[in-house]
């Protein structure tokens, strides 16, 4: 008996982190509730739904790309550039039933879907705007014309 549920718990353990474990010379970015990055001289695998928001600003003027991970997790805000920000961002924000995508300072912010609060969206000003409250940003995110009219149709899906 005790054989058995030493066997039973081993694959337990296993089976929880199974989601984690890669094998060497693949390239796989994410699995369904964790994403793999460099991280010092290793890899930290973080779950996704610590992740209180994204920013990605693209490679331009001679600038590397540059991905900024936000988590609950992480003492510190997480770094990636070059190919690897644009790796992981294009793994990250093929993830769309899971992050909200806005622009954001020349960049693109992906907020998650999750952590949205509240929406509050108004003509009154002449001009479409939207606000989002957010777990990540406790001042939110104001979008305004045609990407807040989007946003808001989207939400509403």
């Amino acid at each position: 008996m005790r054989r058995r549920i030493a066997v039973l718990s081993l694959a337990v353990v296993v089976a929880a982190l199974m989601p984690v474990v890669t094998v060497h010379g693949e390239d796989p970015v994410h699995h369904p509730s964790y994403v793999v990055m460099p991280h010092l001289e290793g890899s930290l695998a973080l779950q996704v739904p610590t992740i209180t928001g994204l920013w990605f600003l693209p490679a331009a003027d001679a600038k590397e790309a540059q991905l900024r991970v936000m988590s609950t997790a992480l003492s510190d805000v997480k770094t990636l550039t070059g190919a690897a920000a644009e790796t992981h961002w294009a793994s990250l924000s093929a993830r769309g039933d899971e992050f909200l995508l806005v622009d954001h300072m020349r960049g693109t912010l992906a907020i998650p879907r999750a952590q949205i609060r509240t929406a509050y969206y108004a003509e009154d000003s002449g001009s479409p705007r939207l606000r989002l409250m957010y777990d990540g940003d406790p001042s939110g995110k104001t979008v305004d014309g045609d990407e807040a009219t989007r946003i808001w149709a989207e939400l509403q899906n």
